[in-house]
Order: structure tokens, then sequence, then C-alpha cells
């Protein structure tokens, strides 16, 4: 009777082991998408912020040469207007790249389980 029972209780061990070795490979598997998902979103995010730079400086160009026309009288007051609007919002696409840089970083690094890298970087 007990040989009966133990080796019911093995079973039962058994099955959990392996229930908990499945239950491991899932959150592994999810905390690897995870972090693939992030890397993906932080090389993004780099592409998009290594852009804007440019369009502020074309912006800031093209506010340059709106006023020169404007003041040659070649150009109504509303060009510089329009130009000064698209500087600002270059300007905050800018500002809003570099940010979602940072937020990709502590993405990545959330997924690694150690914020303190990127706790330390935005520190400096």
């Amino acid at each position: 009777m007990d040989r009966f029972a133990i080796h019911e209780q093995e079973a039962i061990q058994s099955a959990n082991i392996r229930a908990g070795q499945a239950q491991s490979a899932v959150i592994a598997a999810n905390l690897q998408a995870q972090f693939n998902a992030a890397l993906a979103t932080l090389n993004g995010a780099r592409r998009v912020a290594a852009a804007t730079p440019i369009q502020v400086s074309s912006a800031r160009t093209a506010i340059q040469q709106a006023t020169a026309r404007y003041q040659s009288g070649l150009a109504p007051i509303d060009d510089v207007a329009q130009a000064q609007r698209l500087l600002v919002q270059a300007q905050i696409d800018d500002g809003l790249a570099r940010l979602s840089v940072w937020r990709a970083m502590l993405q990545v690094a959330s997924a690694r389980g150690d914020i303190q890298p990127v706790v330390a970087e935005a520190g400096q």
C-alpha cells in the first residue's frame, strides 16, 4: 500500500516539476519577447532622434530665408510666421524623439532586470 502511495506522490511531484519547468519556459520566452520589442523600439527611436536635428536646422534656415524675403518685400509676413511655426514643431519633434530614446532605453533596461545604468546615465 505504501509503495502505491509513494509511486503516486512521485508521479504528482514529477508532474509539478514539469509544470514548473513549462511555466519557467513561458516566462523566459515572454521576457525575451519583451526584450526584443524594447530593443526594436530603441533602435527605431534612435533613428528618428538622429533625423530631427536636421529638421530643426532646416527649419532655422527656412526662417532666415523667409525673413530675408519679407524684409526685401518679396514675401508676406505670413511666410515668416509659417516658418516660425515649422521651427517650433521641429523643436517639439526633436524633444519628443529624444524622450522616446530615453523611454526605450528604460524599457530595455527593465527587460534586462536592471534600470540602474539608465538612472545613472540620466543623473549625469
